[in-house]
């Protein structure tokens, strides 16, 4: 990303850059106030003294915001800075988005000094309450010669390039000197902007409503020069130069606080002037035709030196500034430090451990008191030297007095409590013990482990941060698209993947996120997976066994084992060999044939118990039919012997009438 200076403009730019510094006036004055509660929040952070106190008073003031801020900064940047892939990036191209997701993790793990960045980042977050990054392309080159003696007009002629110096010799050989570029550098960066620095456009409430954005940036005429921007003739006018800006409140006081660690803003080596330039990102009229296109502008703020103006160079032709807040105020572009919420508990312990400091220094703790008229003289003398002395008059414990601290009342260690509990809930830091200690983690009635307020707060300032970043990885993603050498993007390609360069550079919509969180949430969702792992046997029956490999892998990536759970996510089991396959063949057959097996004994009993049915069946109704015959025999003696002395009358009257006739 370069864009050179010139000497001359035309009325109409002159017009263009009379307008922008009028924004930037207005842009600076809308930022007074912010400016000064910035001072203030690192003022509390300093723990300087704000208030007069009487010179016979202690001016203890207790550092509670730089220690809060200390106990954040790792719980903020250790999710960012300890995991080796942490980002992800889709599109419509699958592939081509797991080589740029490969790229960006490659340049943000590798290249990117992101330990620095991130801590910068967070320590001005969390003091500063806002924090704008600036997404940058970095491109380096260098001029390298190469000398070729007595060389022959063969060689000469295969090597082809045009030397820059041509010598022949008499021999008929040739002395030949190359002047090459050779590229050092082209990749991407990011830097963290001074917030004195930085004027967006005052009537923007969010960064999306933003219509521009200036930004200070100090040089050298010898940092000016090397990077080949500017003509000899800018430089010849800005050599006077020997003045800093710090004009805003933040900036003085900056300054003055770097004199304290050893850094003079105001020294300048012998022609290493500084020149205060004002970079101006946002749309103008640049072609005098009624139609605004992105640009960028620069000119010396000091000199009013117009220095250059031209088309934005980004590829996607948007600002590369992006700004996060710790805590966002309402329809404000601008956010509050952790100083807003603990400035009054930190002035309210400082009081109270002032008071016991006087307390104590009040106090005559060491000191050996005598009664007047207890020894003589030369005694007195003695005593005072350390030496053996007698008291003469009264007995020692009468007459000797010793010294001590005066008692502070248990009530002052109940409000110290008080405070310290106050301050770690503004402040979302629980310093007592472990983040996962049975005392400070909440857990629901199963006893599962829940988010406390203050962890959910830590996870909330994470989930920002990471907004952030994915939005400077974007710009990454963008621009490494147009402004990478094809040699560079074959190298991101295996020996077995197609490199198709066109298809890389036309990349379509990206999306970029950062799969990071706390200590906290990942061992939550280890242990919820874990649950889902614990049921694999029943989930084996009713889910893909894909989702499997899912859970594993996802299990993998909280372990930071990115690697294994892309291979995990991948996998797919290879085709048999015709050995399995046959094998497998014999298996089915067999399992076939025992099926078969199976279903003749099933058969087999079927007709067994069908049979078994018939005859039973045919024996319950010969049992039913002797039966019948029985109960008929049964009910004919029944009837014979009813009928029997009715026969035996009948026979006996028959039998009469043949008496009778006989007689006769």
């Amino acid at each position: 990303m370069q864009v050179h200076s010139r000497e001359r403009f035309t009325d109409h730019e002159k017009k263009l850059f009379s307008g922008f510094k009028d924004d930037f006036k207005n842009s600076k004055k809308s930022k007074t106030l912010i400016d000064k509660l910035i001072t203030e929040w690192n003022n509390i952070y300093e723990g300087k003294v704000t208030k007069k106190i009487p010179a016979n008073r202690s001016k203890l003031v207790m550092k509670e915001v730089a220690k809060q801020i200390e106990w954040q900064k790792p719980n903020i940047t250790e999710p960012f800075v300890s995991t080796s892939n942490p980002i992800r990036i889709t599109g419509p191209s699958q592939r081509r988005s797991q080589i740029m997701q490969k790229y960006a993790n490659m340049q943000f793990t590798g290249q990117f000094d992101r330990d620095a960045f991130m801590d910068q980042l967070s320590d001005v977050l969390l003091r500063e309450g806002t924090v704008w990054t600036c997404s940058k392309w970095d491109y380096q080159e260098d001029l390298v010669k190469e000398q070729y003696d007595n060389i022959s007009a063969e060689r000469l002629i295969s090597i082809g390039d045009t030397p820059s110096t041509f010598e022949e010799n008499p021999d008929g050989t040739f002395n030949v000197t190359y002047e090459k570029v050779k590229r050092k550098k082209n990749q991407p960066t990011g830097e963290i902007a001074r917030n004195e620095n930085v004027f967006p456009d005052p009537s923007a409430r969010t960064r999306e409503e933003m219509d521009f954005i200036m930004v200070r940036r100090y040089e050298t005429v010898e940092s000016m020069k090397a990077s080949g921007n500017y003509s000899d003739a800018i430089l010849a006018r800005l050599q006077g130069s020997n003045e800093t800006n710090t004009e805003s409140s933040l900036a003085s006081q900056r300054n003055r606080d770097d004199l304290t660690y050893g850094y003079d803003s105001a020294h300048m080596k012998a022609n290493s002037k500084k020149i205060a330039i004002i970079e101006y990102w946002g749309t103008a009229d640049l072609n005098n035709d009624g139609k605004p296109v992105p640009i960028v502008a620069e000119w010396a703020e000091k000199e009013e030196i117009y220095l250059m103006i031209d088309e934005n160079p980004m590829p996607d032709k948007e600002i590369p500034y992006e700004v996060a807040v710790y805590s966002s105020r309402p329809f404000s572009i601008w956010g509050n430090g952790l100083a807003f919420f603990l400035g009054d508990s930190q002035e309210i312990k400082s009081g109270m451990m002032r008071g016991m400091m006087d307390n104590l220094s009040n106090a005559n703790n060491g000191q050996t008191f005598a009664m007047r008229g207890s020894m003589d003289y030369v005694n007195f003398k003695r005593w005072r030297n350390g030496e053996r002395h007698v008291i003469v008059n009264k007995h020692p414990a009468e007459s000797m007095y010793q010294g001590n601290f005066n008692n502070l009342p248990p009530s002052i260690f109940n409000a110290l409590q008080m405070v310290d509990g106050e301050i770690e809930r503004l402040s979302g830091t629980q310093v007592s013990g472990p983040a996962l200690s049975n005392s400070n983690t909440a857990k629901d009635d199963t006893g599962n482990q829940q988010l406390t307020m203050a962890q959910q707060r830590m996870s909330a300032v994470v989930r920002t941060v990471a907004s952030l970043i994915s939005k400077m990885i974007k710009k990454w993603v963008i621009c490494a698209e147009h402004w990478l050498d094809d040699d560079q993007i074959e190298m991101m390609f295996t020996d077995s993947e197609a490199v198709d360069i066109n298809a890389f550079r036309d990349s379509g919509e990206t999306i970029v996120k950062m799969k990071v969180g706390t200590e906290v949430t990942r061992n939550m969702q280890i242990q919820q997976l874990n649950l889902l792992m614990q049921q694999s046997k029943i989930l084996d029956s009713t889910l893909p066994p894909q989702e499997l490999n899912k859970i594993v892998a996802e299990m993998y990536e909280l372990f930071d084992k990115y690697e294994d759970a892309e291979e995990i996510r991948n996998y797919t089991p290879p085709p048999p060999s015709e050995e399995e396959l046959k094998l497998n063949n014999l298996k089915m057959e067999a399992i076939e044939l025992e099926n078969a097996k199976v279903q003749a004994e099933i058969d087999k009993l079927k007709a067994e118990a069908q049979n078994f049915m018939a005859d039973a069946q045919a024996t319950i109704m010969y049992k039913q039919a002797q039966t019948a015959e029985k109960l008929a025999k049964a009910e004919g003696q029944n009837v014979d012997t009813a009928l029997k002395p009715t026969q035996q009358m009948v026979e006996i009257e028959k039998a009469k009438p043949k008496e009778n006739t006989q007689q006769g």
